[in-house]
Order: structure tokens, then C-alpha cells, then sequence
């Protein structure tokens, strides 16, 4: 990201390495969590992004997409990105005249905008496989303590939502 925005690869070494060896990212890195591929896609939104910007097309756009909704399969947390990279997009579309983002003809807005919500759709099918393989996943139910259970799935519909919906952990 930091070479798509100053062309310089001293100054995106820097940038990286700053980035990438501060004590914080480091440690959250090195956990088992969801940390470091969510900042991942974070930084891989922001390149598509910058390159769009350089060369914006509606290819480029659908992985921006794609890219997006697959980091939301991941975690919730990239909902909170979307207003900046939607600001973002908006700005640069106006900034640059971008053919066809700009127009306000709606009847040739429709087949973009339905191509693009496919293509941020087309992940989030990923969450059908909780349903068919939760049940037989040991870590269905973890005992807390005598006669009390923290329950992680829920096998119906309303355990599916609060699940994908992270109510379960909603307390913390």
C-alpha cells in the first residue's frame, strides 16, 4: 500500500516494517486469533482500492467487492470499513470522472450494481457450511463450570443468526 501511494520502495520498506514490527500488530500477530488475517484484508482492501484509483474499472471493482465480503466472512469487524471505502470510492468516482460510476442514468447503473452485490454476496455463502457442520464439532458445547454450559451453536435458524451475528459472545 505505502508503494502504491509514494512510488518509492525505500519509504514503503519503512512504512512495512514500522507497520509490521510495532509492538502491538506484533503480539496480536502471534496469537491465535483473528487479528492478522483480518488486518490482512484490510491492507489488501486498501491496495485494490488504491489501484482502482489508478486505473479504475468495473473488473477491479468486483474484487474490491469479492475481496470485501470474504474479509466479512472473517470478521465483523469490516462492516466499520465500508462508509470510509464507500467515501473513498464516491470522492474518486466524482474526482475523476470514472465512466459509468458518475452517471446518474439509472438504467445502466442496475447491471453494475446488481454484478457488484453478487460479487459481495458470493462469500457470505460461506456461512451456510456452519449449519451442516457445527453439530459435529467437539466445541459445540464447553462446560463452564458444574451444570452450566456456554453453548456456541445453537443447530436452527435462530442459532444460526445469533452465531453469524456473534450474540453469543455479545457480553464480552
Amino acid at each position: 500500500v505505502a508503494h502504491e501511494l509514494t512510488r518509492h520502495r525505500g519509504a514503503s520498506m519503512i512504512a512495512a516494517a514500522s507497520f509490521g514490527l510495532t509492538r502491538m500488530f506484533w503480539y496480536d500477530a502471534g496469537a491465535a486469533e483473528t487479528y492478522a488475517l483480518n488486518a490482512f484484508f484490510v491492507a489488501l482492501l486498501i491496495y485494490i482500492a488504491l489501484r482502482w484509483q489508478s486505473d479504475p474499472t468495473a473488473k477491479k471493482f468486483a474484487v474490491f467487492c469479492f475481496v470485501a465480503g470474504l474479509a466479512l466472512t472473517h470478521h465483523r469487524s469490516i462492516v466499520l470499513w465500508l462508509p470510509a471505502f464507500a467515501l473513498f470510492f464516491a470522492v474518486a468516482s466524482f474526482k475523476f470522472k470514472v465512466p459509468r460510476l458518475t452517471s446518474w442514468n439509472a438504467a445502466a447503473s442496475v447491471p453494475y450494481f446488481l454484478l457488484f452485490t453478487f460479487y459481495f454476496c458470493l462469500p457470505l455463502l460461506l456461512y451456510l457450511y456452519i449449519p451442516l457442520r457445527a453439530p459435529a464439532s467437539p466445541y459445540f458445547t464447553l462446560p463452564l463450570a458444574p451444570n452450566r454450559n456456554l453453548i456456541l451453536y445453537d443447530n436452527s435458524f435462530t442459532g444460526f443468526i445469533n452465531y453469524v451475528l456473534g450474540r453469543t459472545f455479545q457480553s464480552e
